[in-house]
């Protein structure tokens, strides 16, 4: 009687192994492409900052040619106002194109 209830516990413990195996390899499967996931996630968050160091920098150069642009347009609006100025010898009508032109640019 006691071979086979030891057979019986044996039986039990067996079938209870091989479930708790299978659980481990499932777990160990979700690992897996858990961790793969995980790489794909950090390759597009690398790709992000790339694009947004890109992009800062894109940003830093178009606004210091901006400046430079600015100052370049107020030289020339000093050198028109100047040369209007200068020549006391026109007519109203050039005065009104002139004036047309600098606002033109403002």
């Amino acid at each position: 009687m006691q071979v086979e209830e030891f057979q019986l516990q044996l039986g039990k413990r067996e079938e209870e192994l091989a479930q708790a195996m299978m659980r481990v390899d499932e777990e160990g499967a979700a690992k897996a492409k858990a961790l793969k996931n995980l790489r794909e996630v950090e390759a597009q968050l690398n790709e992000v900052q790339e694009d947004l160091e890109a992009e800062k920098a894109a940003r830093l150069k178009a606004e210091k040619q901006k400046r430079d642009l600015n100052e370049e347009l107020e030289g020339l609006k000093n050198e028109l106002l100047d040369s209007l100025d200068s020549t006391g010898e026109l007519d109203a009508n050039e005065i009104i194109m002139r004036s047309m032109i600098l606002m033109s640019f403002l």
